[in-house]
């Protein structure tokens, strides 16, 4: 035995149905509206993040060449400096063995 339904009982299920049909429809959108949002929000942060590195890189690309420079210096006064002592040094081995060979009188 079936039961007629009012007209206004099934305007009232088919309400409820469509409103329950565009809130999943609607958290459907908006979830997928979340997620683009958080992926460029990623985005957005990795760009920072890689900006700021490529900035410390360069930074430290310049302090790098400073010590370079200064190492290149250093090295080259150090070159120029033995070459002197050791020029010196020779100079008064052949000044001793002169010596050696000739005694002052």
């Amino acid at each position: 035995m079936a039961l007629p339904l009012d007209p206004a009982w099934i305007a009232l299920i088919g309400t409820v149905i469509a409103t329950v049909g565009l809130k999943v429809t609607e958290h459907w959108l908006n979830r997928n509206k979340n997620q683009s949002d958080d992926a460029k929000q990623i985005r957005d942060e990795l760009r920072t993040q890689v900006s700021t590195q490529k900035e410390e890189i360069e930074r430290l690309e310049t302090e790098v060449e400073a010590w370079r420079t200064k190492y290149y210096d250093l090295r080259d006064s150090f070159m120029k400096q033995n070459t002197e002592l050791t020029l010196a040094l020779d100079k008064l081995k052949a000044t001793a063995k002169s010596l050696d060979e000739h005694p002052p009188v």
